[in-house]
This record gives structure tokens, sequence and C-alpha cells, in this order.
């Protein structure tokens, strides 16, 4: 599914069911007016947050964590507003609980873009009874 960020809209979809220790691909694409955008030259930045509204440095995941890849060029086309998040298995063993992904579109000369969104990482060593 990929997920279209827009400056009418800053929630991004619930993540729900995701098992601690999976991987994952988070796709998106930026639209402006309705197109997509040409993002080859903005910062592109993820997070995932224990609060919502946390600083950058709280971050439990990001785009510069080990098995976290923010990728905007080969599976992807930038010039169209895509990118896509790849997270894996490694990155998210361990954790489990409520948390907040963030996402900033950083323009150069222009103004900055977030999305914030719940996501829910299931104790993949849990069972239900």
């Amino acid at each position: 599914m990929v997920t279209q960020l827009s400056p009418q809209r800053f929630d991004l979809p619930k993540i729900d069911g995701w098992a601690a220790g999976d991987n994952r691909q988070l796709s998106f694409v930026v639209t402006q007016d309705g197109d997509p955008k040409d993002i080859t030259a903005d910062d592109i930045r993820w997070q995932l947050l224990e609060r919502p509204y946390h600083d950058s440095d709280d971050a439990v995941l990001s785009g510069d964590s080990e098995g976290v890849e923010i990728r905007r060029e080969g599976v992807v086309d930038a010039e169209a507003g895509e990118f896509r998040v790849d997270i894996g298995a490694s990155a998210t063993g361990g954790l489990w609980g409520e948390f907040t992904q963030r996402v900033v579109v950083d323009p150069p000369n222009d103004t900055q873009q977030t999305w914030r969104g719940g996501v829910v990482l299931e104790d993949a060593g849990a069972t239900v009874e």
C-alpha cells in the first residue's frame, strides 16, 4: 500500500498487527496540489517515536538506525514524489507496544512538512489464549 502525503492532510494511517522482528516496507508518494512533487532535492526523514511529539533525538528507530533505509532511487522515482522506508527484521526485534511514526519532508528554501501516525508493534513471543 502506498501512502499519499499531501499538505492538506497530516495524519498517517495507523499500522496494526506488525510483529516485532518482522521486516516492513513503507511506501510513500508526496503530492502538491494533487500532483506528484519532485523530491530529489528534499531532505526526507522517518522516525519511530514512543510519543507523538517527542524530539527526533528520542526516536527508537530512524533512517539512521541499523536495519532502516530510506530509499529514494532504484525501486522508487523521487521525481514522481516516491520514496520507501525499508525496515529490516533486526531493527524491530525487542520493540513492542504503541509508537508513532513521523515522516518529514524538508525541501530547500521552502516549508518543512510533517506527518504522524500510530504504529502497534506486537510482541512476537506473546501467545493468545
